[in-house]
């Protein structure tokens, strides 16, 4: 943590040791968990998830660069800001961290069922698109208010994960998601972390983009759909 400064990712300030403790002197949050938020408000409005993907990405993305992969991403590890943003959040809890070179450590298994990808539970050789999948599935809760990998077990739920059996039939749950949030969900979910999106490239999807549009230009978040949605094509089939 001492090497990652960036405005999504909980700041460390100071170690201090004694013979029997270590203690971590770390950035205030008023905001809660992510986890607790989503319990609140049921799922996030579109142009809401759109903006708290945007940040978590960027986070990766920045932690991707310096050569460090998180391996626990989920709400829990996700802390808001405070509690009058839905969107602002910060990573924290690297206790699963390490660096994406350290080959030692790759084949661990590691993360929580229903959130880790698939490889890993492969007891495959892995790397930093371990988060991606983590973050994929944070969207569709987002989105859906529920996690795809609904099951009434244990051991159903890690069958499920494992082998990477999601419901993209939205309308089945009487759900409106958008073409472009649903694309972008299949990308980060891919089961195959070669064809699975980076952190950098979902930062250029239209709906990442959407969000940065009504954030910044346009108040209609439909309307923001409506002009990323062109661009799409491009993402089609890579």
């Amino acid at each position: 943590m001492r090497r990652l400064e960036h405005s999504n990712i909980i700041q460390l300030y100071e170690v201090h040791e004694s013979d029997k403790h270590i203690y971590l002197i770390l950035e205030l949050l008023q905001g809660g968990e992510l986890l607790d938020r989503i319990m609140k408000k049921g799922q996030y409005h579109e142009r809401d998830a759109s903006l708290l993907m945007k940040n978590l990405l960027s986070a990766l993305d920045y932690m991707h660069s310096k050569g460090i992969m998180h391996r626990d991403i989920k709400p829990e590890n996700l802390i808001l800001k405070d509690s009058q943003n839905d969107s602002e959040i910060k990573i924290a809890d690297f206790g699963l961290a390490t660096f994406i070179n350290s080959n030692d450590q790759l084949f661990k298994r590691c993360g929580t069922p229903g959130y880790v990808a698939p490889e890993i539970l492969e007891d495959e050789k892995y790397d930093e698109k371990v988060d991606i999948f983590s973050s994929g599935v944070i969207l569709y809760i987002l989105l859906t208010g529920g996690s795809p990998f609904h099951a009434q077990d244990y051991n159903q739920i890690l069958l499920k994960n494992k082998n990477c059996d999601i419901n993209y039939n939205f309308e089945q749950y009487g759900l409106e998601i958008s073409e472009l949030a649903t694309d972008l969900m299949k990308k980060m979910l891919s089961k195959d972390p070669k064809t699975r999106i980076s952190a950098s490239e979902a930062l250029s999807h239209p709906w990442i983009l959407a969000g940065e549009l009504y954030q910044t230009h346009i108040s209609d978040f439909s309307a923001c759909l409506e002009l990323t949605q062109e661009n799409l094509k491009r993402f089609q089939d890579e």
